[in-house]
């Protein structure tokens, strides 16, 4: 259904903007060590 598919790209769309921000904030960390 719509919805589903919805679901769907929102949990990607959120995984991907952890995914970004973990990585600016290991790259950040790192910078500062």
């Amino acid at each position: 259904s719509m919805d589903e598919r919805e679901f769907e790209q929102a949990m990607a769309g959120r995984a991907r903007e952890c995914r970004w921000r973990r990585l600016c904030l290991e790259s950040q960390g790192s910078r500062e060590e």
